[in-house]
């Protein structure tokens, strides 16, 4: 398959000084494809340079041979660094540029070569110096060449004092199809460098753009309006994209619309969200992170200047929420809560909104294997556990609490896995629940008996009162006795 080639620059790097002489290299990149224009396959390829004094036929006044390797089809090379041109080639007249590509024929038509006289006027450029001489492209049956001309003629490329710009159509690297002004396909990327603290902003004021400011190494895309990405207004090392959007601080980051990182290291995304405290991050809508090392996320929240804080809400109202504390985590939901620890919702624990106070998960249906516990066994598995008040260390000693240690609570039940550092509520909570059972059947049964026993001293009372009403009963006669007795006796 033949083979077919697009130049895509051509430019003189080397100058000799003084103006009657001439270049003593080119620089040229190339692109080698095949008829459909598919990039031939990465290798190293025998190409041959001629120059021509003719458009076809003519005289080939300097040759030269070399192995170029390409990368997607793109090669680069200099011509002259092998074979010098000769003193005869003055560049002062039309020349003509045939390319070989290995034992093919030589690719048609050649590449037109134009001086302005034989002077190559250098302009500044960050990588190269370059000649007055710009790229015209020109399609053929067989190949896309692009050819070297002054800066009159159709010529689409136009120089500018120091500038080269071209204002005709689009430009493409390493790709032939374009859809936009300017793509690009390279195997190594793209590379935009600068020196840090100096040079000017490229652009200021209003307006849709993309921009990479070296001097403070800063990048902005999107539309900007309101002084937003005006040099005053772009910090150091700061990204900012979307519409609107101001990074002031150093190193700050701002995306959406109208957010604004003013601290340093801040990032605020979304919708007018500012995250102005330094290393702080404002996320979502209308939040606000003032707080050193402090973030918001969701709706209307804010950290309220405190350090450390972290906020997050809802949508539910239009009512700012803010943290109350330095480094406190504060978490606004009307809907509730939810802390699973699987996807299914089978373990975990809930708030429902509006409500107070955690539940743990506890359907029936969600258990198995029931089975009676003996709560006089775990009375007394409680009774002989140390319970005692106490506090953390490191803790104000002021703040108590009153409790069994982890370890003898496991040792005693070994219940919720194999945790013996951490007592699980449900857990804690099943066992009192246990006890306060067995112990509501210990006051029934002592009700019972207690009941028994007042029946039983009500017995006991009504028979001592008619033990003592039979014992008058029975003292009457011989009180009769007595007296007769005592009226014999005086009788005598």
């Amino acid at each position: 398959m033949k083979s077919l080639l697009s130049s895509l620059i051509a430019l003189v790097v080397l100058v000799a000084s003084g103006e009657a002489q001439v270049p003593r290299t080119i620089s040229y990149q190339g692109f080698l494809c095949d008829t459909t224009g598919q990039p031939k396959p990465d290798a190293t390829y025998a190409l041959t340079f001629r120059l021509y004094d003719a458009a076809s036929g003519g005289t080939v006044i300097w040759i030269e041979q070399k192995d170029l390797a390409t990368k997607q089809g793109l090669f680069s090379t200099q011509l002259g660094d092998l074979v010098p041109f000769g003193q005869d080639v003055t560049f002062a007249g039309q020349y003509w540029l045939g390319i070989q590509v290995g034992t093919e024929e030589e690719l048609s038509p050649r590449l037109s070569l134009s001086a302005i006289g034989n002077s190559f006027r250098a302009m500044k450029s960050d990588t190269a110096l370059y000649a007055d001489y710009a790229v015209r492209a020109a399609r053929t049956d067989t190949a896309a060449y692009a050819s070297v001309a002054g800066s009159g003629g159709s010529n689409p490329w136009q120089i500018s004092g120091n500038d080269i710009y071209y204002n005709n159509g689009s430009v493409g690297i390493g790709m032939r199809s374009l859809s936009a002004d300017l793509e690009v396909d390279g195997l190594n990327g793209v590379v935009f460098v600068g020196t840090s603290g100096s040079g000017v902003i490229p652009k200021e004021g209003n307006g849709s753009r993309m921009m990479w400011y070296p001097k403070k190494a800063a990048f902005r895309s999107g539309y900007a309006e309101e002084a937003s990405w005006d040099d005053a207004n772009i910090g150091w090392y700061s990204t900012a994209t979307g519409f609107v959007t101001l990074a002031s601080g150093n190193s700050a980051t701002a995306m959406g619309l109208r957010t604004v990182a003013s601290g340093t290291g801040a990032t605020a995304m979304g919708g007018a969200t500012e995250a102005s405290g330094s290393y702080s991050t404002a996320l979502g809508h209308f939040t606000e992170a003032s707080g050193t090392y402090s973030t918001a996320m969701g709706h209307r929240v804010s950290t309220g200047g405190y350090i450390g804080s972290f906020i997050i809400g809802d949508n539910s109202s239009d009512v700012n929420a803010t943290s109350s504390e330095p480094n406190q985590f504060m978490a606004v939901f009307a809907g509730g809560y939810a802390l699973w620890t699987d996807r299914s919702g089978q373990y975990g624990a809930y708030m429902n909104g509006r409500t107070s106070g955690w539940s743990n998960i506890s359907d029936r249906n969600k258990k198995e294997n029931f089975r009676p516990v003996d709560g006089e066994e775990l009375l007394s598995k409680i009774r002989s556990m140390s319970i005692t008040e106490w506090n953390y260390k490191n803790s104000d000693p002021c703040i108590k609490y009153i409790g069994p240690v982890a370890q003898d609570f496991y040792s005693a039940f070994h219940l919720g896995g194999t945790d013996s550092l951490g007592i699980n509520s449900i857990c804690i909570d099943g066992v009192n629940m246990a006890a306060v059972q067995a112990l509501e059947r210990r006051t029934s049964e002592l009700r019972d008996k207690t009941a028994e026993l007042e029946a039983v001293k009500a017995r006991v009372v009504e028979l001592e009162v008619r033990l003592a009403r039979l014992e008058r009963e029975s003292s009457m006669p011989k009180d009769i006795t007595q007296r007769l007795s005592d009226e014999r006796d005086g009788q005598r």
